[in-house]
């Protein structure tokens, strides 16, 4: 059993007695059309903000395609289901990549969007991260 931690990809839903209702997280702006299945995701479609620190960290808008970017993954446990903290929501999720090769598939994809964001920091460090903010 593997743990990914995907506390950066989950954005807040609103949850109903028959699960999530899609249509209730979605701004005016977004449509069902930007949500897209982790099978169908290419990372060289990624757009980054404007990178801003937070914290103790740097953090940057994703976008695909244009629109926020927002994946549906297959069914996966959430051992402590959805936690709150002041302003953030994450779960953490747990990946059977030995026994589900649904799992692996979806852990490769986030590993392919973790290595595009370290490609990206590493070709604009010097705008993003000018000497002495870091």
């Amino acid at each position: 059993m593997s743990s990914w931690d995907a506390r950066a990809f989950i954005k807040p839903m609103k949850f109903s007695s028959r699960g999530i209702n899609p249509s209730k997280n979605l701004k005016k702006t977004e449509t069902m059309s930007s949500v897209t299945n982790y099978k169908r995701v290419n990372t060289k479609q990624l757009q980054f903000g404007k990178v801003q620190p937070r914290g103790n960290f740097y953090f940057s808008t994703t976008k695909y395609k244009g629109s926020p970017l927002i994946i549906e993954t297959p069914a996966l446990l959430t051992p402590t289901g959805i936690n709150a903290e002041d302003s953030r929501n994450w779960m953490d999720l747990e990946l059977d990549v030995a026994q589900n090769e649904s799992h692996q598939d979806l852990y490769d994809m986030f590993c392919g969007i973790d290595d595009r964001c370290i490609d990206e920091s590493i070709e604009n460090m010097d705008k993003w991260f000018p000497k002495g903010n870091v």
